[in-house]
């Protein structure tokens, strides 16, 4: 994903592996990254990489959008009104 040519793409792809990259290196941070990713990518067929981008797409939105929700409450908050 992040050697398509459009820019909007490239960014999500950067954005999901930093998110996944963060989400596994804390619960293992000793994991051999690089190794992990050639193995599975090995075993995916074309369907279950499709499948996965899909999926972790959707909830890489989710994180996007509590994400923006936090700020905007923390915005709100630090502009004296109450809790939303």
């Amino acid at each position: 994903m992040v050697q398509m040519a459009a820019p909007q793409q490239r960014t999500a792809a950067l954005m999901l592996t930093a998110y996944y990259l963060g989400r596994l290196d804390s619960r293992a941070p000793d994991a051999e990254v690089e190794r992990l990713i050639e193995r599975e990518a090995e075993k995916m067929t074309e369907a279950e990489y499709r499948a996965g981008t899909t999926r972790c797409g959707k909830a890489l939105t989710l994180k996007g959008q509590e994400i923006q929700k936090i700020g905007a409450d923390l915005t709100h908050k630090a502009q004296g009104g109450a809790a939303p």
